[in-house]
């Protein structure tokens, strides 16, 4: 999966963008139920009245998926 998100905010100098771009993975633990998992590689950047920052990181996601009925 990848994503790309910008925002600039109105009425105000700032603004921001983010990127991230990860697998992601599922395991049956019943007829209903899967493990969901994931990493991915975060970047954002923020810019202030001309003062900008950014970094980026590691993200991980860890959930249960399941179904009602049958």
């Amino acid at each position: 999966f990848a994503s790309v998100n910008s925002v600039d905010y109105d009425n105000t100098n700032l603004s921001s963008s983010q990127f991230n771009l990860g697998l992601g993975s599922n395991w049956a633990l019943g007829p209903n139920v899967d493990l969901v998992s994931g990493v991915s590689w975060e970047r954002i950047r923020v810019k202030a009245s001309g003062v900008s920052g950014s970094d980026n990181g590691i993200g991980l996601n860890v959930g249960l998926r399941g179904r009602s009925g049958q």
